[in-house]
């Protein structure tokens, strides 16, 4: 038996991942992948999922206090910085032959112990694109695995970029000290190249998401039917947009918006979750909070796209939301607010209810072409060879297109012109776009259940994995 922990501290202590149906498919694609290729492993994960969900994917989830409003926090930063002072303590003793073995007690560093291989499931966390704070956390998690002297994988990972010289240098240290790197896109190898990432074995491989399965037909048309959305006779184009794109192109401009965005993160990181509680349900029980998002975060050129869209091409668009967890910022949220601003609300239908990415895959199915600024609903279209046009929140995105070969479908920023260009030049060539994309799949789909190949082969070229366990 080959005990397997996976993590990715941006999910231990939040149900993110439950919402976020892009890190969901990636989860479950990782998990049925592994279990295919390794049938006697043990998964464990301390990525915080439902029972429900760890019974259905035969996984055993580690339990963590939950916080509803953030990822990180003062304490847990602290807890996780003393986890590694424990370790240093543990591997001083250790070579001293005293035993040490009580220092390691705690929930998390026994499950690190335990474990033969810990997989780093960061997703495209591991860099700066979201801040400094999810880069330290991050690093304290692969430097625990590496005192604890665990084989450590990256897997299938958008890594960089680090923006300062002492985030550069943690990284390359780090990095070049992992047992495994495996990268879903090319960008990301050139970046660990310049960045002198060259001892461990680094492969270009793929999102695991790509082996993601949609639910079946007759389960789609029901969620359809319950939608109230009838089978149209004009093409049908999908779009999920998320208001970050637009907070994002807003904090470049305006430093109201920017300075709102970062109080709201400190307050976040040091205030007690109870105390965020209150403020967040004062300011939207006054209607300041819609007053902000409306004057700095929602975009009327949204609309102003979609209603051109119609206009021009003559078809009909269903917004599908793909992340619900997200607060004031959910994709529902904007989905609707961006609804109420077109002109043509008759032909724009909005999928109210939550569903699983399964059902979120099927649903995309159903589109004629898609138009996403989130990643894992772009490859839930392309995967199955819809003409996709990306709007992208990080330059690894470009990297995810090239590989099916329509990085020229990525839009360089979220303007009128530019995606009105993209969309237009991608629906006049979409039967050869399907082609295309037809021609790669099963490439990238192999590629994608290589990350989980490659898992076996650093297993199998060990001396053993009871080698690999330190006892104490």
């Amino acid at each position: 038996m080959v005990k397997i922990l996976i993590t990715n501290p941006t999910f231990e202590h939040t149900y993110g991942c439950e919402g976020n149906q892009g890190t969901r498919a990636i989860m479950i694609c990782t998990v049925e992948s592994i279990q295919e290729v390794i049938p006697q492993a043990e998964i464990s994960t301390l990525i915080q999922f439902s029972d429900q969900f760890a019974a259905e994917h035969n996984i055993r989830v580690v339990k963590g206090n939950i916080f509803s409003y953030r990822p990180f926090s003062l304490w847990y930063s602290l807890l996780a910085s003393l986890n590694l002072v424990l370790v240093v303590s543990w591997n001083i003793l250790h070579s001293l032959k005293i035993n040490g073995k009580l220092l390691l007690r705690n929930r998390k560093l026994k499950e690190f112990q335990n474990a033969d291989i810990i997989i780093h499931l960061g997703t495209n966390l591991y860099s700066e694109d979201f801040g400094i704070r999810g880069f330290i956390e991050h690093s304290k998690e692969i430097l625990l695995a590496m005192l604890l002297k665990k084989p450590v994988v990256l897997y299938a990972e958008s890594v960089g970029p680090f923006n300062n010289a002492m985030s550069r240098f943690i990284a390359k240290r780090l990095l070049n000290k992992v047992d495994l790197i495996t990268l879903r896109d090319e960008i990301s190898r050139e970046y660990l190249v310049e960045l002198g990432v060259n001892k461990p074995p680094i492969y270009l491989t793929a999102d695991p998401a790509f082996l993601l399965k949609p639910v079946p037909e007759g389960r789609i048309s029901e969620i359809l039917n319950d939608e109230g959305i009838k089978k149209s006779i004009k093409p049908v184009i999908g779009l999920t947009l998320s208001s970050t794109t637009n907070l994002k192109e807003e904090m470049k401009k305006s430093r109201v918006v920017a300075l709102i965005n970062l109080a709201y993160g400190l307050g976040r990181y040091f205030l007690p979750e109870s105390i965020i509680k209150v403020v967040l349900g004062i300011f939207m029980h006054t209607g300041y909070l819609n007053r902000i998002k409306t004057r700095y975060i929602t975009q009327n050129q949204t609309s102003n796209i979609i209603d051109q869209i119609i206009d021009s091409l003559d078809t009909d668009i269903m917004i599908i939301p793909h992340i619900r967890h997200e607060g004031i910022f959910e994709d529902s949220n904007t989905a609707q607010e961006i609804r109420r601003r077109t002109k043509n609300q008759d032909r724009i239908k909005v999928i109210q209810n939550i569903y699983i990415s399964e059902e979120l895959k099927g649903i995309i199915g159903k589109c004629d072409m898609f138009i996403s600024s989130r990643m894992h609903a772009a490859i839930a279209a392309m995967s199955q060879c819809i003409p996709t046009i990306l709007i992208p929140v990080s330059q690894r995105h470009h990297g995810i297109m090239r590989m099916t070969g329509q990085e020229k479908y990525v839009c360089n920023s979220f303007t009128f012109d530019e995606v009105i260009m993209k969309v237009e030049n991608a629906w006049s060539h979409r039967e050869t776009i399907k082609r295309e994309m037809h021609s790669r799949i099963k490439e990238i789909q192999d590629a994608s259940l290589r990350n989980a190949e490659l898992i076996c082969e650093l297993i199998n070229k060990s001396e053993g994995l009871s080698n690999w366990k330190q006892s104490v």
